[in-house]
C-alpha cells in the first residue's frame, strides 16, 4: 500500500511538471500515460495495483477458508450437542427399570413377608434371640444357620420375626444407604416361580437395589442382559459373590448382607442341592450372613451338599415353642365373642389343655 502510494505521489509531480511548462492540456495525458515519464509511473501503479489484488484475494480466500473451518467445528460441536441430547433422552432416567427388566422380579417376597407380619402375634419367635447359635450368627462369628422343625412349628413365624428384628435394626432408604443389606424369600410350593432358588436370589437382588444405590451400580455395571444371570450359579457369582465375597479388590466398601430363605423343603430338589454346593463359597471372610428355615428331612441335604461339619442349628420343638402356643391361643381366645367372657380359671384351663394337644405346632 505504501508503494501505491508513493507512485502516485510520483505521478502528481509529473504532472504538476507539466502543468508549470504551460502545458495544460499535457496534465491530463500525463495521467494516462501519455508520456514516457508518466507512461512508465502508470505502469507501475498498474503493476501494483496488480499486486495488491492478489494480496487482498489471497487475504480474502484465507479469510472465507477459517471461517469454512470454524463453520464446520460449528456443525460438529451442534452435531455433538445433538447427539447427546438424543442419547440422553433415549438412556432410561430410571435405572431400576432396567434392573427390573433383567431381574424380572416375583413381587412375592414382600406380600409374603407382610402376611405373616399382620398376623404374628407380637413376641412369637422372640425366643430365638436367646439361642447360642442364633447369637453366634446375628453377631458374625457364623456365617451359615440352620433352622428347623416339623410342619405347622411356626418356623415362617420366626423367619418373619428375625426380618423384623434385622429390618428395624439396619434401616435404609435408597438415599442414605446402610452398609448392611438384609433379603430375604418365603418358598412356597403352589407356583413354580416360588419354588426356585434362581427366582429367590434375583428377587433378593432386586430388593436390596431398590434402597442401596452402589448396588444397583455394581448389577449395572456386571449385567447387561438376563442372559447373563441366566443360571442359579451366574446369579450367585455376580449378584451376590463379587459384591459381598471375601475378595479384598471387589468391593473395598465391606458392605455385609443378611439372608433369609424360609422353607427350603418346598423349594425345587435340584435347585435347592445346587444352592447348597454355592453356598460353600460363604466363610467367615465373606460379608454374607445366611440363614435357612425348613422342615427335618432337608437337613440331610444340608449335611451332604453344603460339606460343612457341625452346621449350627436350632430345632423348633414343643418346648422351645411353647410360649409361642400360648400366646397364639390367648390371641384366638381374644377374638371369640363367646370364650372371651369366660372366667379366667376357665381360660386358663382352655390354655393349658389346646397347649397340651398342639404338640409344638403353631402354624407356618
Amino acid at each position: 500500500m505504501a508503494e501505491i502510494l508513493a507512485v502516485i505521489l510520483e505521478i502528481l509531480a509529473i504532472s504538476q511538471k507539466e502543468m508549470k511548462r504551460g502545458r495544460l492540456l499535457s496534465f491530463g495525458k500525463s495521467l494516462i500515460g501519455a508520456t514516457d515519464e508518466g507512461k512508465i509511473a502508470m505502469q507501475k501503479l498498474s503493476k501494483l495495483f496488480d499486486s495488491e489484488k492478489g494480496i487482498v484475494g489471497a487475504e480474502t480466500l484465507s479469510e472465507v477458508k477459517s471461517i469454512a473451518v470454524a463453520v464446520d467445528k460449528l456443525n460438529i460441536d451442534v452435531a455433538n450437542l445433538v447427539n447427546s441430547q438424543s442419547t440422553h433422552v433415549t438412556q432410561d432416567p430410571n435405572p431400576l427399570r432396567k434392573i427390573r427388566a433383567m431381574l424380572d422380579p416375583s413381587g412375592r417376597p414382600d406380600e409374603v413377608y407382610h402376611a405373616f407380619k399382620r398376623n404374628r402375634v407380637s413376641q412369637t419367635g422372640a425366643w430365638i434371640r436367646d439361642e447360642p447359635n442364633f447369637k453366634a450368627w446375628i453377631g458374625g462369628e457364623k456365617p451359615i444357620l440352620w433352622i428347623s422343625g416339623n410342619p405347622g412349628a411356626g418356623k415362617s413365624y420366626i423367619a418373619t420375626n428375625v426380618i423384623s428384628d434385622l429390618v428395624a435394626t439396619y434401616p435404609k432408604t435408597y438415599e442414605v444407604t446402610s452398609s448392611v443389606s438384609i433379603g430375604y424369600f418365603f418358598f412356597k410350593d403352589d407356583n413354580p416361580r416360588t419354588r426356585s432358588f434362581h427366582q429367590g436370589l434375583r428377587d433378593i437382588a432386586y430388593m436390596i437395589c431398590q434402597s442401596d444405590e452402589a448396588y444397583a451400580k455394581h448389577i449395572l455395571a456386571t449385567c447387561d442382559t438376563p442372559e447373563d444371570i441366566s443360571s442359579l450359579y451366574k446369579v450367585w457369582q455376580k449378584l451376590f459373590i463379587s459384591f459381598f465375597g471375601d475378595d479384598e479388590t471387589t468391593q473395598p466398601s465391606k458392605r455385609k448382607i443378611f439372608i433369609v430363605l424360609d422353607g427350603l423343603d418346598e423349594a425345587f430338589k435340584e435347585e435347592r442341592t445346587e444352592f447348597l454346593e454355592l453356598a460353600r463359597d460363604i466363610s467367615q471372610l465373606s460379608r454374607l450372613q445366611l440363614v435357612m428355615f425348613g422342615r427335618l428331612e432337608v437337613m440331610d441335604d444340608i449335611e451332604r451338599y453344603l460339606d460343612m461339619p457341625d452346621v449350627p442349628t436350632i430345632h423348633v420343638t414343643a418346648e422351645s415353642n411353647s410360649q409361642d402356643i400360648r400366646r397364639y391361643i390367648r390371641s384366638t381366645i381374644s377374638k371369640s365373642v363367646y370364650l372371651k367372657k369366660s372366667s379366667k380359671l376357665l381360660l386358663n384351663e382352655i390354655i393349658s389343655e389346646l397347649s397340651k394337644n398342639a404338640q409344638g405346632m403353631v402354624r407356618g
